[in-house]
C-alpha cells in the first residue's frame, strides 16, 4: 500500500497491472483542479462502475464552494479482487483529493477586477447641461412644462400653439310677434288681447275696435263644401234601386248628421261674437251649400236638410233686427236673398225684414 501526502492510502496495484506509486504531486496543488474532472456524482456514496465493488465514503461531506482539507480514507477506495482502469482511478483520486469546487469571485471583487475597457464601454458619458434639460423637458407633461422655470424660452422651442377656442354665450333671440301667434289657439289669442287691451293698456280699445277687419268667412264655406263633397262619397257604387231610396239614406245618414251640427254651429259662433255682417254673410254662403245636399224619396229622410234651412233662416232674422249696417250693405244683400229665396221659401221672412230696415233707412 502507497502511502499519498494527507494520510490518504492507494492501493498499487489494480488488476495484473503495475501498481501506481507514490504520488509526487501534493494535495494543495490538486485543489484547484478544473470543474471538468469533477464527479457530479459525489455525494454519500459514489459507484466504481461495478455493483459488487461500490463502496462509501464514511465522513465525506458534500460538495461546497468553499475549500475543504483531504478526508482520510480508512479503507481502500475500491474492494480489490477485480482489475479496474487506471484513467478511471485517477479521476476518483482526483475527485476525492480535492473536495471542491472553483467558484466565481463575489459580484465586489469581480467589480474591483473588471478591466478598464469594460469601464469605458458601459460607463454612462457625460452630458451637458443643455442636453439634460433638453431630456428632462421631453420627459414632463404640458402641465409641467408650463409651472418651470423659462416658460416662454420652452414653449418657443416646443413651436407655436394652437390659440384658445373664445367661448360664445349663446343669448336665445325670440321669434318674431307675428309667428308665435300663429301657434295660438283662438282661446289663447282671445285671453291674451283682452289682458293687453283691457288690463294693461285700456286706452288702446277705441283704437283697436276702429282697426278690426271683417271676420273671413272663405275658410268656414270651404270646411262645408269638404262635408258636402263627403256625403257624396259615402253613395254606394252598385245600386238596386233608385239613387235616393231608403238603402242610400242609410249610407249617408252619418255624414249628413255631421254636416248640420258643424252649420249650425259656426253660425252660432258668430252670433256669439255680434259680428252681425259676417253673420248675415254666412247665411247666405250656407244656404247654398245646404241647396246641394241630396234631396231623398222619404220626405222624413230629408230632416236634416230642413233643420239647415230653419236654423239658419232664424240666425239671419236676428242678425238683420240686431245690425246697424249702412244702407248701401243692406242693398247689396238683397239679390242674394232673393236666390236664397228661391231655393228654399224658409228666407222669404228674412227678405221682407231687409225690405223693411232699407224703406226705414233715409
Amino acid at each position: 500500500m502507497a502511502t499519498i501526502a494527507g494520510t490518504r492510502t492507494v492501493s498499487p496495484v489494480v488488476g495484473n497491472r503495475q501498481p501506481l506509486g507514490e504520488l509526487d504531486a501534493p494535495v494543495s496543488e490538486m485543489r484547484h483542479h478544473s470543474l471538468q474532472n469533477i464527479d457530479n456524482s459525489w455525494g454519500d456514496g459514489w459507484y466504481d462502475g461495478d455493483t459488487e465493488s461500490e463502496t462509501e465514503v464514511e465522513g465525506s461531506p458534500r460538495m461546497t464552494s468553499s475549500p475543504r482539507l483531504p478526508v482520510t480514507l480508512d479503507r481502500p477506495v475500491w474492494a480489490g479482487g477485480r482489475p479496474r482502469p487506471v484513467m478511471d482511478t485517477l479521476r476518483h483520486i482526483t475527485t476525492k483529493l480535492n473536495n471542491t469546487a472553483v467558484t466565481s469571485p463575489t459580484s465586489k471583487h469581480r467589480a474591483n477586477e473588471s478591466s478598464p475597457e469594460f469601464h469605458m464601454f458601459f460607463q454612462t458619458p457625460d452630458r451637458s447641461q443643455e442636453d439634460t434639460i433638453r431630456r428632462k423637458r421631453l420627459q414632463m407633461t404640458p402641465l409641467d412644462i408650463m409651472t418651470t422655470d423659462g416658460d416662454q424660452e420652452n414653449n418657443n422651442r416646443l413651436g407655436p400653439q394652437p390659440p384658445k377656442r373664445t367661448r360664445v354665450q349663446r343669448v336665445p333671440q325670440p321669434a318674431h310677434l307675428s309667428a308665435r301667434l300663429t301657434a295660438l289657439s283662438k282661446a289663447q289669442l282671445v285671453e291674451l288681447l283682452s289682458t293687453v287691451i283691457y288690463e294693461r293698456h285700456p286706452q288702446l280699445e277705441q283704437e283697436v275696435q276702429s282697426m278690426f277687419p271683417e271676420p273671413d268667412l272663405s275658410s268656414h264655406e270651404d270646411h262645408l263644401s269638404s262635408l258636402v263633397r263627403a256625403v257624396y262619397k259615402s253613395f254606394p257604387r252598385s245600386r238596386l234601386g233608385t239613387a235616393r231610396d231608403v238603402h242610400i239614406y242609410r249610407k249617408v245618414s252619418r255624414h249628413l248628421d255631421h254636416f248640420r251640427r258643424e252649420c249650425l254651429n259656426q253660425g252660432k259662433a258668430l252670433q256669439f261674437s255680434q259680428e252681425w255682417g259676417a253673420c248675415i254673410d254666412y247665411t247666405l254662403r250656407a244656404w247654398r251649400c245646404v241647396s246641394d245636399l241630396p234631396t231623398f224619396d222619404c220626405p222624413s229622410h230629408n230632416a236634416a236638410k230642413q233643420q239647415c234651412y230653419s236654423g239658419l233662416a232664424k240666425q239671419c232674422k236676428k242678425a238683420l233686427s240686431q245690425s246697424y249696417l249702412e244702407k248701401e250693405r243692406y242693398n247689396q244683400f238683397r239679390p242674394r236673398f232673393v236666390k236664397a229665396c228661391q231655393l228654399s221659401p224658409q228666407m222669404e221672412p228674412c227678405l221682407r225684414l231687409l225690405d223693411d230696415i232699407i224703406r226705414d233707412l233715409p
